[in-house]
């Protein structure tokens, strides 16, 4: 972004989501269509154009937007509003594995690149637990894995573009009724839906048809921070991104709209993505590890955890957890393996949620001495003083450490 504002989204989902409803909602509310293929264009991949038309859904007018994929027999396809991403036992197509090493392939932004990543890991797993197998195990048919690969990234890359730092949603339309699968009438949210949704509001409406695809819901698990609207926020942009089915009773449109915050009363904190390394050693010293962890700070570890654990053969050892940001994720597994004697890191991406934090100085009859405040929703949830300030107080004074930091405490409850 240009300037220093909060610019957000919110995203009016009532009448449902897909991926492609909200990519071309996207481009109407003024996402530069061509820095958006620019960006595409990274993915190797050779076989998909995107056409956009202005339709009519009921009595509003709305970009819609169609991937599509050339198959190898030279003909065009295209997967349509409704997604079979995945059936029980099919390995044609492409594997989670292979979809993943594709976006990152594509070299984007460190950002769009987890927002990716994270968005079809929603939906990988998803189909994991449908169809009871392992996620490396799930595939995606050819068409519906270039449809969903350039809906998901393009919604990663357009919210970079569109300078978005906040996205709300409302609760989410997903119909009613069933739908028949390639195994039968299954009810709706179709079973990945259904899985995807867990901790979402959402609302059943008197359509009878699936309203929110995996894919859909996978875009707004990932990247909605409030599932409800902003105070004391300005509009500055509306767009309408319609589904492929011309219903006009509500209409079959998604809505964004871009808005900035003019207050500055804080918002809900978002989930966070963060990256969890683990390695086991037994054959390590304990002045090792201790510089393996000087190295991991320095390097920009959010935290380094050292345990002592039984290892296989009776062996004493220990376990080393690392959380990173995705951008430090890398460089600090390179130095978990040269660091220490391990021939392994083990990754797995997690959310995670931390209080907003501030500094205050307080003024104590000892002198004066830092806080640090946890807050959740602006209110104080966590104080502590800081060690250091409160162990040089008590040997100035002579007191204990835990007498000075119950000082400082009720000076702040003071202050």
């Amino acid at each position: 972004m240009q300037d220093s504002q909060q610019h957000g989204l919110h995203i009016d989902a009532s009448s449902g989501m897909a991926g492609d409803m909200f990519m071309a909602a996207l481009i109407d509310c003024g996402l530069d269509f061509s820095r958006l293929l620019n960006e595409l264009e990274k993915l190797p991949l050779n076989n998909f154009r995107i056409e956009l038309e202005e339709v009519k859904r009921g009595a509003l007018r709305a970009c819609h937007a169609t991937v599509h994929v050339k198959r190898a027999d030279g003909h065009e396809t295209h997967e349509g509003r409704h997604e079979h991403h995945q059936s029980q036992g099919h390995v044609h197509g492409r594997s989670y594995v292979e979809i993943r090493e594709l976006i990152q392939t594509a070299h984007f932004s460190a950002a769009v690149e987890q927002r990716a990543l994270a968005i079809f890991e929603e939906i990988a797993r998803a189909e994991s637990r449908v169809h009871g197998m392992s996620l490396n195990d799930v595939h995606f048919h050819e068409v519906g894995a270039v449809d969903s690969i350039v809906d998901i990234c393009a919604a990663a890359i357009g919210i970079e573009l569109l300078g978005v730092s906040t996205i709300t949603c409302s609760a989410v339309g997903i119909g009613c009724g069933t739908r028949r699968m390639a195994h039968g009438e299954v009810p709706i949210p179709a079973p990945a839906t259904a899985e995807i949704i867990h901790g979402m509001p959402v609302c059943r409406t008197k359509v009878q048809d699936e309203l929110l695809t995996p894919t859909g819901a996978a875009i707004l698990k990932v990247l909605v921070g409030q599932f409800q609207p902003r105070d004391a926020v300005v509009f500055e942009a509306t767009g309408y991104g319609a589904g492929s089915a011309d219903r006009a009773d509500p209409p079959n449109v998604v809505r964004v709209q871009r808005f900035r915050v003019v207050d500055e009363t804080p918002s809900v904190p978002a989930d966070e993505l963060v990256a969890v390394l683990e390695t086991q050693v037994d054959d390590c010293t304990g002045e090792v590890m201790g510089n393996a962890r000087e190295l991991l700070e320095t390097a920009g570890a959010l935290d380094v955890l050292i345990q002592s654990v039984h290892m296989k053969k009776n062996r004493p050892g220990f376990l080393l957890t690392v959380i990173a940001t995705f951008d430090s994720a890398d460089s600090l597994q390179d130095i978990m393996l040269s660091a220490t004697s391990s021939f392994g890191v083990r990754r797995h991406d997690c959310r995670r949620r931390v209080l907003d934090r501030e500094i205050v100085t307080v003024e104590t009859p000892l002198g004066g001495a830092r806080i640090k405040l946890g807050l959740l929703h602006g209110q104080v949830k966590q104080i502590s003083p800081e060690y250091v300030d409160c162990a040089r107080l008590a040997k100035a004074s002579g007191l204990a450490l835990s007498e000075v930091m119950r000082i400082v405490e009720d000076s702040f409850t003071r202050f």
